[in-house]
């Protein structure tokens, strides 16, 4: 594009240079946001990790320990009698 100025004709380059860097712009921003989007979907979305067989034997071998521990203490408490008080006129 060529404008006619008080010094002679002169090419505006500048216009487009504007309009060019404007779409660039845009187009970061477009691929920001949508990456940000992507972003946000994978982190909604919980990835379990397969757990390492040496805390599946320790995860294991606490659930042994607890059930053996609970059938211990009713074991002992069915043994143990418990006593009444005595009354004080008897």
């Amino acid at each position: 594009m060529i404008q006619k100025s008080n010094t002679g004709l002169k090419k505006v380059t500048h216009q487009k240079s504007m309009k060019n860097n404007h779409k660039k712009k845009r187009n970061t921003k477009k691929k920001m946001i949508q990456k940000s989007m992507w972003t946000t979907v994978l982190k909604g979305i919980n990835i379990r990790k397969q757990i390492k067989d040496r805390h599946k034997r320790k995860r294991n071998n606490n659930q042994k320990m607890t059930q053996k521990s609970m059938q211990m203490w009713t074991s002992v408490l069915k043994e143990m009698k418990i006593q009444k008080p005595m009354k004080m006129g008897e």
